[in-house]
């Protein structure tokens, strides 16, 4: 389950529930009460009711609305992101995404460890990521990365004796954050900083290096930490997590040994583009099956030779394969939807049985049907939506 904005006509939008969190679906919360559990902080007080109104849908609105923001509102204002609309009139185009007042959160995801209590009808929601947009682009921003942000700027200043009204702004926004109640007060300290730093965009780096912080690695959303219907986010988690591998000798090897044993033909379409020394590099990649961040597997049979188009194909889980006793199989998802005509034309001749004569020549090093298990376990493509 998790938290969607829906815009109706050229008016507001709203945030509902979406989704499903086991046998409870988002209908099924009409009444309840919304409270945030923060790292390092605990449960806080939000002042949000899921309330079904005439439509039936489980909108997420203010009990006082004047004290109380809403939900986007407060998800800013806690990670001191500059304040998101809900109006899409108002939206740019430009990059960054993080402008002031000119973009919208479009989902709040939650851990897979929230806690619903169907007794006291209160959903104690841990977020996983938040996922922003403007009229062109969108970006995810993991929740616990950008939270070890804050509490780092929180930790800096009251070590630090210089910018008096800086440090006074960044103490009101820590103090409404340990108070466990988030209210129109953290809000206005958020939009503040902005106003103080005369900055439309992303706070943080600025205070960071006003504070000589070092913002440290930007970390990747586990499959573990994602709910299990969440399965578009599980598929970003699952591509970013093959790609985050250090250039070591072992990558290196895993790489040339995958390319090698598939004779460097690409595995779905069936193109052969070795490389030649000196003139240009191979045409294929070595593409993990489990992502080697989490099962840490750099071996030949977790690996499949797949061309640079056919290799994001596979990652962005467009096209999936299967393993049905000796024989593989390409199978194309909902996400095909997502694309014209002529291009799902096209990656649609990849789909059916993988030819023998294309398969490594050593068994051994054929993709192993357990791994392929997992990882469709992981994302189940059953679910995905275009």
């Amino acid at each position: 389950m998790h938290i969607g904005f829906r815009t109706s006509g050229g008016g507001r939008g709203e945030f509902e529930l979406v989704g499903e969190h086991g046998p409870l679906r988002a209908a099924d919360l009409a009444g309840w009460t919304l409270k945030w559990d923060l790292p390092g902080i605990g449960v806080c007080e939000t002042g949000i009711w899921v309330d079904p109104g005439e439509s039936g849908k489980p909108r997420l609105r203010s009990k006082v609305p004047n004290e109380r923001p809403q939900v986007g509102r407060q998800i800013a204002a806690i990670l001191l992101l500059p304040r998101p609309v809900r109006e899409r009139r108002s939206l740019a185009s430009t990059f960054p995404v993080l402008r002031d007042r000119k973009y919208f959160l479009s989902k709040i995801g939650f851990k897979s460890d929230s806690e619903f209590d169907e007794d006291s009808k209160v959903l104690v929601a841990k977020p996983a990521y938040v996922v922003v947009e403007n009229q062109d682009t969108s970006d995810t921003i993991v929740f616990d990365s950008r939270w070890k942000r804050v509490q780092k700027i929180h930790d800096s200043y009251m070590v630090n004796q210089d910018h008096v009204e800086l440090l006074s702004i960044l103490q009101e926004h820590q103090d409404s954050c340990d108070a466990r109640d988030i209210s129109r007060r953290i809000v206005l300290c958020s939009q503040e900083l902005n106003r103080f730093l005369e900055e439309q965009g992303d706070v943080i780096p600025i205070i960071e290096e006003v504070f000589h912080i070092t913002p440290g690695d930007p970390s990747i959303l586990g499959l573990e930490e994602i709910e299990e219907d969440d399965i578009p986010m599980r598929v970003k988690s699952t591509s970013e997590m093959r790609q985050v591998r250090a250039r070591s000798s072992s990558a290196r090897n895993f790489s040339l040994a995958v390319r090698n044993a598939w004779r460097h033909t690409c595995a779905f379409c069936g193109l052969k583009l070795p490389g030649r020394t000196g003139e240009f590099d191979s045409g294929v990649d070595a593409a993990h099956i489990l992502p080697w961040s989490k099962y840490d597997l750099d071996k030949v049979h977790n690996g499949i030779c797949l061309c640079k188009i056919h290799h994001w194909a596979f990652d962005q889980a467009v096209l999936t394969l299967r393993c049905v006793g000796d024989e593989y199989f390409v199978e194309s998802s909902p996400r095909m939807e997502s694309f014209d005509s002529s291009t799902q034309s096209e990656l649609q001749k990849t789909v059916g049985p993988i030819p023998e004569s294309r398969l490594p020549l050593n068994v051994d090093n054929r993709p192993s049907s357990q791994y392929i298990n997992i990882l469709n376990t992981d994302i189940d493509v059953s679910k995905l939506t275009s």
